[in-house]
């Protein structure tokens, strides 16, 4: 089994539009509420809770299941 590691930028951000709570790991912000699909580009960054800079992702390839 192998295993790979990447720095990742993890958001807990709350959606300004109905309180969802949202893991991001992507750079760029959402543009719409995965929850209600409001358009919330320009008030999203409103809405992180969390930043971690340095998480780090593991993945875990092949091996038993």
């Amino acid at each position: 089994m192998s295993q790979t590691m990447e720095r990742v930028v993890f958001r807990l951000i709350q959606m300004p539009c109905c309180g969802h709570n949202l893991c991001w790991v992507n750079p760029r912000f959402p543009t719409y509420c995965p929850e209600c699909g409001t358009h919330i580009f320009l008030t999203v960054k409103q809405g992180v809770v969390i930043t971690d800079e340095y998480a780090i992702l593991t993945l875990h390839q092949g091996g038993d299941t």
